[in-house]
């Protein structure tokens, strides 16, 4: 797991990307303004959240690892990531 951001900056006027550091005027237009952009970005390892849970709940219940279970887990972890992804754009409106 771990975040990410990242930062980009073009002319308000033209379009032209630049730095976000970038001070004056477009070096395109010559005009000045510049809109700036962040990127946050989250990664998480279902498949590890997944199979941690999993190994607690077996143990809790001295279950051994049924042999059934790593290509269930790998399914349950794509259809948790399926329906957060289908539900992005609905949290970030």
């Amino acid at each position: 797991m771990g975040l990410s951001a990242e930062q980009t900056a073009k002319c308000s006027h033209c379009g032209y990307p630049f730095s976000p550091t970038h001070v004056g005027p477009c070096p395109n237009c010559g005009k000045t303004g510049k809109t700036i952009a962040v990127s946050l970005a989250e990664n998480l390892n279902i498949q590890h959240l997944v199979n941690r849970s999993a190994a607690g709940t077996f143990s809790a219940y001295n279950i051994p690892t049924p042999n059934w279970w790593p290509e269930a887990s790998k399914a349950i972890a794509r259809n948790i990531t399926d329906e957060i992804e289908s539900k992005l754009p609905e949290l970030l409106a």
